[in-house]
């Protein structure tokens, strides 16, 4: 696992608004800090809401979606690698940068 891959992932039974069940998620934990019992996602979503804490990107061979997705950055949750299902591409680098861009805001580091 690498920051920016794609990957599935089982959130689990959400409670209130939380995302949950077997979805597309980003690792944001930098390659160089994630560990094996620990890693930093943001779950992905089909439904397009332009929300402005969510960033819309297009599938690619690459990334391995299929259909056009939302990155919920507002959903930023900490996973057991025990989660993992199975891994679908990678995002680029400027797309990495978006995100980290605005998990900043949100979280007030900006």
């Amino acid at each position: 696992m690498n920051e920016g891959d794609v990957v599935k992932f089982d959130l689990g039974v959400p409670a209130g608004s939380e995302a949950g069940a077997e979805r597309p998620c980003i690792i944001v934990t930098p390659t160089d800090f994630i560990r094996s019992d620990l890693v930093h996602i943001v779950p992905m979503t089909s439904t397009i809401r332009n929300y402005w804490r969510e960033i819309t990107i297009e599938p690619t061979e690459i990334n391995g979606l299929k259909v056009t997705s939302a990155i919920q950055t507002q959903h930023l949750r900490s996973l057991s690698p025990a989660r993992f299902l199975e891994h679908w591409g990678v995002v680029d680098e400027d797309q990495v940068a978006a995100i980290r861009d605005l998990l900043k805001t949100q979280l007030g580091f900006d």
